[in-house]
């Protein structure tokens, strides 16, 4: 190891380190200048405070622009009496039988009337291929992508399937209506079209007393047909006055409806008094399973939908024949609905080996849409 001489040099930067380490605090020495000055009655202030005064800001309170509506006796439509609502998610326990005593209505079962029979008439091949072209085009090539319900199986409740992407039936079905009342106004021809009009998602809200309860019925349409002139009149409204209503005992005819103290009684019809197109004409109904449930969670059945649609048409005055709102009684003038089975207008569209496929077309129901498009 070789030795070499011990120069006791500084490191610079270790020496200016210290130096600021040391003197970074240091305390300014007293000059006893503030003493000598208060002898004399001269009193030293902040230069800052002179040149930037403090001043008071008032705080504001920010506006509330939402409050949080209570669904309570607080409530700007709260009101004392109850009310009886049946909304579009809603279905009655009996089915047509309650219906047909909510409304005061006869129903004549499995029959349509002879002005709308009369007015059926075979189409051509050429239609019926058109008809099937539309409903592909509505159900299958579609290529909007939607998040479809959830799959449930009743065997393995707790299994949880794959979420599946395409066209939900909503979409299926608006598509289709759209479609076939477009063939329909193609058809029937110029002189029956100008008549017609369509408008879709009408709101309607009806309040009326039964039995001193206040039923409202606040329902939507999907697809309304309206048209220049109101229909005539099919029955007289003087008959079938001997008919029996059913017997729904021991329920009421308003069980299974909801219970509300918040509501509005104006009546809301979706046309205005001053337009041409002021007479509703046919009305299209469609049913979502997702969103029309039983309050006893048990699947909705065929007679129930029956009873949807005819709650729809009293609430609409379409395609019932409207003689009365007076639903106190049973006695006097009623209201008449008819109906027939339901009719598919189609068992299945679908892709089969990558080629669309359309299964057990139905022509007769095409007749009857036109039947009742050309009715007046």
């Amino acid at each position: 190891m070789r030795l070499t001489q011990a120069l006791g040099k500084y490191h610079l930067g270790r020496l200016i380190r210290r130096v600021w380490q040391q003197q970074r605090e240091r305390k300014p020495a007293d000059t006893q200048v503030e003493s000598k000055l208060a002898q004399f009655g001269i009193k030293i202030i902040d230069p800052i405070d002179k040149i930037q005064p403090k001043r008071e800001f008032v705080k504001i309170e920010p506006e509330v622009l939402y409050t949080e509506i209570k669904f309570d006796e607080t409530h700007p439509d709260w009101k004392n009496k109850v009310c009886l609502t049946y909304r579009d998610h809603n279905v009655l326990q009996n089915g047509t039988a309650q219906a047909q005593l909510l409304t005061k209505t006869i129903h004549i079962n499995n029959e349509l009337p002879q002005q709308i029979i009369e007015k059926e008439m075979d189409v051509s091949e050429d239609i019926h291929h058109l008809i099937e072209r539309t409903i592909k085009t509505s159900t299958v090539y579609d290529a909007h992508q939607e998040l479809l319900p959830k799959r449930k199986d009743p065997n393995r409740p707790a299994w949880n399937f794959p979420r599946d992407y395409g066209l939900t039936d909503i979409r299926k079905t608006h598509n289709l209506f759209k479609k076939l009342l477009q063939i329909c106004e193609c058809v029937s021809g110029p002189e029956v079209a100008r008549t017609r009009s369509i408008f879709h998602n009408g709101i309607t809200s009806v309040s009326i007393e039964k039995e001193s309860k206040l039923l409202q019925f606040a329902l939507s349409f999907d697809l309304v047909v309206v048209s220049t002139k109101p229909l005539t009149q099919i029955e007289d409204q003087n008959a079938l006055t001997e008919s029996d209503f059913p017997n729904i005992y021991p329920f009421h005819s308003t069980v299974s409806l909801e219970k509300t103290n918040i509501y509005r009684t104006e009546d809301l019809y979706p046309i205005e008094t001053t337009s041409p197109w002021s007479n509703v004409h046919t009305i299209f109904i469609s049913h979502n399973p997702e969103e029309v449930k039983n309050l006893s969670e048990l699947p909705v059945t065929e007679d129930q939908i029956q009873a949807r649609s005819m709650i729809k048409s009293f609430t609409a005055a379409a395609i019932f024949q409207l003689n009365t709102l007076d639903i106190n009684k049973t006695e006097g003038i009623r209201n008449f609905w008819w109906s027939i089975p339901a009719l598919e207008l189609f068992e299945e569209a679908c892709y089969e080996s990558g080629q669309p496929v359309l299964k057990a077309y139905n022509p007769e129901v095409i007749k009857k849409l036109f039947a009742f498009y050309k009715n007046t």
